[in-house]
C-alpha cells in the first residue's frame, strides 16, 4: 500500500444507469467503515444535482469540510480532468469538484480504472497483502489456470455499454489502465457473424459496428433480438418477449426466463451474446498478453451469472479461446468473475487506499 489520507472519503461510480456512492473511514491505512447509497442517473440533468443527492444520500451534506479524499469513476473517457459520460449527455469536471471538497485528494478516473483497482484488490490479497475486507469483492472462478505473479491481466464489463481495461505490472505493483476498446470495430469470424455485421450496417443504419452494439444491455441484447427474428428467421413462442427486449428494462431477465421455458429465440440470443462476450474476452487477453488473469465484470454480467456459469459456460470458453495457434495459450489463462455489484465502487474505494 501506498501512503494514504486518513480520515473521511467519498467513492463514486457513475454509470449509465445508476449511481453508486460510499462514505467511508480511513484510519492508519485502513477502512474502518463506510455507507452507500443509490440514486438513477436518468433522474438527474448534470453532476451538481448528482452529488447534491449524493450528499443527502450519504448524509454528508453538512460536513464536506470533514472530507479527506473523493474518488470518482465515471462511465466515458477522462481527458484533462474532465470526462464526458458515453451515454449520459452531462459531464464532470475535476474542477467542480475541488470547488465541493476543498483540500480533499480528487481521483476522477475511467470506471474500468476502478474495475481494475478492484481486481487488483485480489490480486494483491492472492499475493498474500493485507486488504481491508471491505474492499475484496465478491468473485468465483469462471475457467481455471495458472497466474503467473507478476503478469499484466485484463478487465470486461458488459453492462448498459462495454468496458474494457487493463492492469500493467509496474516492477513494483499492479497499475489499472482505461481503455475505450468497447468502441474498437466488431470483427466477425463466421458466416453468421458476417451477416449480423451486415444485418447492422444495412438494415439498421450502423456504418460503424463497435463491440459495444453487440455486447452489452443498451444495445446489444436489442441488436441481437432483432438479428435473429428478423435476418435468422426464428420466431419466439414468448408472448411480447420483443417488447420486453427492445424496449424493456430489463431484457436480460426477459430473455432468460423465456430461455429457461424452452423459448428458441431466447436461447439463440444469449447463446450469441455469451459466444460474442468470449470472443472479445479472448482478444482483450491476446492484446495485453494476460498470464496474471483475465476478469469479467459489469453489471449485466452480474445479471447474467447462471447464464454464464451455468450451461453457456462453454460457449464462452470457445469464443475466449478460437484464436487459431493461440488457443493453447487462452486455454491456459485463468478467468475470474467479479460477482460484486459494487464492484466499480468499491474499486474506486480500493485507488484511495492502494
Amino acid at each position: 500500500m501506498t501512503s494514504s489520507p486518513s480520515g473521511k472519503f467519498i467513492a463514486l461510480d457513475l454509470g449509465g444507469t445508476k449511481i453508486e456512492a460510499a462514505i467511508g473511514l480511513i484510519s492508519d491505512g485502513q477502512l474502518e467503515s463506510f455507507e452507500t447509497t443509490r440514486v438513477a442517473t436518468g433522474d438527474h440533468g448534470d453532476f451538481a444535482s448528482v452529488m447534491a443527492a449524493v450528499m443527502t444520500g450519504l448524509r454528508a451534506d453538512k460536513k464536506l469540510e470533514d472530507i479527506r479524499g473523493v474518488a470518482v469513476a465515471v462511465a466515458g473517457p477522462v481527458v484533462d480532468g474532465k470526462a464526458s459520460l458515453t451515454n449520459v449527455p452531462w459531464a464532470v469536471e475535476e474542477s467542480f469538484l475541488r470547488q465541493l471538497f476543498p483540500g480533499a485528494r480528487i481521483q476522477l478516473m475511467n470506471d474500468m480504472e476502478a474495475h481494475g483497482y478492484a481486481a487488483v484488490a485480489l490480486m494483491a490479497h492472492r499475493r498474500g497483502m493485507e486488504i481491508p475486507e471491505g474492499l475484496l469483492v465478491e468473485s468465483s472462478e469462471l475457467l481455471s489456470g495458472p497466474v503467473q505473479p507478476s503478469g499484466s491481466a485484463c478487465v470486461i464489463a458488459p453492462g448498459t455499454g462495454l468496458g474494457e481495461g487493463f492492469i500493467v505490472w509496474t516492477g513494483s505493483s499492479w497499475r489499472p489502465v482505461p481503455s475505450e476498446g468497447g468502441h474498437a470495430s466488431f470483427s466477425p469470424i463466421n458466416d453468421e457473424q458476417m451477416r449480423l455485421l451486415g444485418f447492422l450496417r444495412h438494415s439498421q443504419g450502423h456504418k460503424h459496428v463497435s463491440w459495444e452494439r453487440i455486447v452489452s444491455g443498451k444495445f446489444g441484447l436489442p441488436n441481437l433480438f432483432m438479428f435473429v427474428t428478423r435476418e435468422l428467421g426464428m420466431a419466439s413462442s414468448t408472448p411480447d418477449l420483443e417488447v420486453a427486449v427492445i424496449g424493456g428494462e430489463h431484457p436480460v431477465q426477459a430473455l432468460m426466463a423465456a430461455a429457461d421455458a424452452g423459448d428458441p429465440v431466447a436461447g439463440k440470443v444469449l447463446g450469441l451474446f455469451v459466444e460474442l462476450l468470449g470472443q472479445e474476452t479472448g482478444n482483450l487477453a491476446l492484446t495485453i498478453l494476460a498470464t496474471g488473469g483475465v476478469f469479467v465484470s459489469g453489471g449485466l454480467a452480474q445479471r447474467m451469472k447462471d447464464v454464464l456459469k451455468g450451461r453457456y459456460l462453454d460457449a464462452f470458453r470457445e469464443g475466449m479461446c478460437a484464436k487459431g495457434r493461440f488457443r493453447p495459450l487462452l486455454s491456459r489463462l485463468p478467468v475470474t468473475f467479479l460477482e460484486d455489484r459494487m464492484t466499480a465502487l468499491k474499486g474506486a474505494m480500493a485507488s484511495v487506499l492502494l
